[in-house]
């Protein structure tokens, strides 16, 4: 499954988006308010369902757990979403807890505007994310999601996007998007989880 998120309005603590296929065709739609920090509610209409996803309180023993968001469908909670730490490599990545499911996503940056957010189950990759922005007095961004034609695939990708944007792309008032710097070893750790073909493999229809 191939489809665009498409940011369309960009004020100083609220945004929407659109999702369209690979057509242009409308799959749903995504809006968003915030606040001073890096926090928010977002409202996500995919398909046929809608889902709110917002800032919650969460603690793991077993591992560190930074900006949990909960996910809700038909006000029952179905998903949560967490930054979490690979303690040895130093690096972190993130996390999304479903019903079925425990996916991570990985980012890998190649230059400052250049990032392939990779979306895992377990080891095996179902997901590339890529993302750009344009600057037309506003940052508008647009994130491009290469994924496995699968619906769970398709909405994971989706909260996947959403959450990296309020950690590192929301600018309320008139921030600059920051530059995020890595060390040699983390990001050697990162970039063995990109896959240089998987799109290749996507568009294709081999995956």
């Amino acid at each position: 499954m191939i489809f665009d998120i498409i940011q369309t309005k960009s004020g100083k603590y609220d945004a929407e988006f659109e999702i369209k296929d690979k057509n242009c065709e409308p799959l749903g739609s995504i809006s968003f308010k915030g606040g001073d920090l890096k926090k928010g509610t977002f409202t996500i209409h995919f398909k046929d369902k809608t889902y709110h996803m917002s800032e919650t309180v969460m603690e793991k023993n077993d591992e560190v757990v930074l900006f949990p968001y909960t996910i809700l469908a038909d006000d029952k909670e179905t998903a949560t979403l967490y930054q979490t730490e690979q303690v040895e490599e130093q690096a972190t990545f993130y996390k999304l807890h479903t019903d079925n499911h425990v996916y991570s996503l990985y980012s890998t940056h190649f230059g400052k505007r250049d990032t392939a957010l990779n979306l895992y189950d377990e080891e095996k990759q179902i997901a590339q994310l890529e993302f750009d922005y344009e600057v037309d007095g506003e940052y508008k961004y647009t994130y491009h999601v290469y994924g496995l034609d699968q619906d769970d695939v398709a909405i994971s990708s989706i909260f996947f996007c959403m959450y990296y944007y309020i950690l590192h792309d929301y600018l309320p008032g008139d921030e600059a998007p920051r530059i995020r710097n890595y060390s040699n070893k983390v990001n050697e750790w990162l970039y063995s989880k990109y896959n240089p073909h998987f799109i290749s493999h996507i568009a294709q229809g081999t995956r």
